[in-house]
């Protein structure tokens, strides 16, 4: 097995949002894929593109269920999420 280190860092960031969304097997009959679709789908997704460095990000309705089991710091807000109205929060899971 060969190994090849690349140029730069690369980084996985995870966002987590709690919230209803449709689940199912979607797509056609010969390609269907298991997904979940929804406004608090889309917002764990923006969560997880606002991270650039690896971190577990969580939104404020995630923080309110974990926050006495889990050491999360606030990152920021952000507002006009699409098809969500508010302002969200954005709190990163300490090591």
């Amino acid at each position: 097995m060969e190994s090849v280190r690349c140029r730069e860092d690369r980084y996985m960031g995870c966002g987590i949002h709690t919230g209803e969304a449709t689940v199912g097997l979607f797509g056609p009959e010969f390609h269907n894929q298991f997904t979940a679709l929804g406004p608090h789908v889309n917002l764990a997704s923006i969560i997880e593109s606002e991270d650039k460095s690896g971190q577990i990000l969580v939104s404020s309705t995630t923080w309110l269920r974990v926050k006495s089991d889990i050491s999360l710091s606030y990152v920021k807000d952000i507002s006009d999420v699409k098809n969500i109205p508010g302002t969200f929060s954005f709190y990163s899971v300490n090591e």
